[in-house]
């Protein structure tokens, strides 16, 4: 598991275990040489028309997109998605 997930739980950073990624790590690079369609996207407004590519390619697809890990720690919306699996 890659570290920056226990953010979502809150954990302390001396209590996650795990892996810390490389920013340059190439998961399309990794799908591709697997027979998927997969391309990286570096901007929000690339994202429509790369899933629409990935939707059309008739493959198995990964689109690796850019975020920033700061705002990916607390997305809009997750603290009521764990609220309702705990009723």
């Amino acid at each position: 598991m890659e570290r920056s997930a226990h953010n979502f739980g809150g954990i302390p950073a001396e209590q996650q275990q795990g892996v810390n990624l490389s920013s340059e790590t190439r998961y399309d690079l990794i799908a591709q040489g697997l027979g998927c369609y997969a391309e990286k996207v570096d901007a929000v407004g690339d994202l429509p028309a790369a899933l629409q590519r990935a939707a059309d390619s008739g493959k198995p697809a990964l689109l690796h997109v850019t975020v920033d890990s700061a705002i990916n720690a607390d997305p809009p919306g997750y603290k009521q998605f764990r609220y309702v699996r705990t009723l």
